[in-house]
């Protein structure tokens, strides 16, 4: 397996994983290599410029995905080890929570760290740094970090996601890790800009027509929109409908955070509802900066 774009030596990865996997031993972490791949019955023959990524539990074995031979292979493990060494170089932000989330098998893996004892505030509401990152063994998700924040309503906390700079790209051998761990700091010292952004929204005010327009528009489908119109607001417990029954404007802060609510607390904690957010992300910018 080559694996010398890791920038350490096989003895130093098996280190590695075992640290991360006894750090976070509540989670199963699937074995991953690459396996040669072969075509004929009989007389076989090496198929070239492709391999397979196979992950091993237990004894058994399954195929993540068939890929390029140039494909840089990234273990879930080396990906925490070297996010953590990046945030022990940005004290400044303190001790962060972090959470890891494994999908399909182990194939695909998603960190958030929230940083408690950063505090901001847009209206009334607290909010807290968070960054992560993602990875995959399947090649449904390209390697890359991310940055938003968390809402101060309830245990579970509610996520507002931004990226405001990303490192991330294909596993191939033109990508660079460590250009793309230290975008991590950067992403963090930018996120004054994005407490800007999200104050102006606090300001803006629209009506029925125009907050309708905004949800019609966006990657929810109908039926979530329909959901997001009931939902109550943690903390407040009024509505998007209670507002419109009222004739009473919302501010397209309080329409980005009952939709980052439903994310967070009416639905699963999957690759999907991470695609969706970042949709609405990008719809929330487009129109609002």
């Amino acid at each position: 397996m080559r694996l010398e774009h890791l920038g350490m030596e096989n003895s130093q990865l098996d280190e590695v994983i075992t640290q991360v996997r006894d750090k976070y031993a509540d989670i199963v972490w699937p074995n991953v290599y690459f396996d040669s791949l072969w075509r004929g019955v009989g007389d076989r023959t090496p198929v070239e410029n492709k391999q397979a990524i196979v992950m091993e539990e237990n004894g058994v074995e399954s195929v993540a995905a068939i890929c390029s031979d140039d494909y840089m292979l990234i273990p879930h493990e080396w990906a925490v080890h070297r996010f953590e060494n990046a945030l022990a170089e940005m004290p400044q932000f303190g001790t962060p929570t972090i959470d890891i989330n494994l999908y399909s098998d182990g194939a695909k893996m998603r960190l958030n760290a929230t940083f408690p004892e950063v505090e901001k505030t847009i209206g009334n509401d607290k909010i807290n740094p968070r960054a992560g990152i993602k990875n995959s063994y399947d090649l449904s998700m390209e390697w890359e970090s991310f940055f938003g924040a968390m809402v101060l309503r309830c245990t579970n906390g509610l996520m507002m996601f931004k990226k405001l700079s990303n490192g991330g790209g294909k596993h191939r051998m033109s990508l660079d890790l460590a250009a793309n761990i230290a975008s991590l700091q950067e992403g963090m010292n930018k996120l004054d800009s994005q407490y800007g952004i999200w104050n102006k929204w606090f300001e803006i005010q629209m009506n029925q027509t125009q907050a309708m327009q905004m949800l019609e528009t966006s990657p929810l489908s109908e039926k979530q929109v329909e959901n997001v119109l009931l939902l109550p607001e943690l903390g407040v417990h009024d509505s998007i409908e209670g507002h419109f029954s009222k004739q009473k404007p919302i501010s397209a802060w309080f329409l980005n955070s009952i939709v980052t609510q439903y994310f967070e607390h009416e639905m699963d904690n999957t690759p999907s509802r991470m695609n969706l957010e970042e949709h609405w992300t990008t719809h929330m910018h487009k129109h609002f900066g």
